[in-house]
């Protein structure tokens, strides 16, 4: 887990935290992961697989293994801007808002993680 690039900056406790707050989902391909308009509940980081952006029902990006979305919704506190569907089976890693908010939006609060390009995918 903590080689996901969004978790690389913490440090031991906070990775034990991290593992005992989230959970490890599986989905088969054309699965609805976050809906533009709902509430924004979790951060996902794509472990493995493939995964498209749509906002407003147009493609804007595929994501794909070391992706994460979802942290903009998080730290604006505004619904989802984009849906984000799989293409492919995928496995992701998910903390709800709570732990996010307490153990990673400072690091993108200060431009981490070091991969921040991928935040500018629209799928937040």
């Amino acid at each position: 887990m903590l080689a996901l690039a969004p978790f690389e900056h913490l440090g031991q406790r906070d990775a034990e935290v991290l593992a005992a707050r989230g959970e490890w989902l599986r989905l088969g391909p054309d699965e609805v992961v976050v809906r533009q308009g709902d509430p924004a509940d979790g951060f996902y980081v794509l472990a493995a697989g493939h995964a498209q952006v749509l906002t407003d029902g147009t493609s804007t990006a595929t994501l794909g293994a070391g992706d994460h979305f979802g942290e903009i919704a998080l730290l604006r506190d505004v619904p989802r801007t984009a849906t984000v569907r799989t293409t492919t089976p995928v496995r992701l890693f998910r903390i709800d808002a709570e732990a996010f908010r307490t153990l990673i939006a400072h690091a993108f609060q200060r431009g981490r993680p070091a991969d921040a390009s991928r935040v500018a995918t629209g799928a937040h």
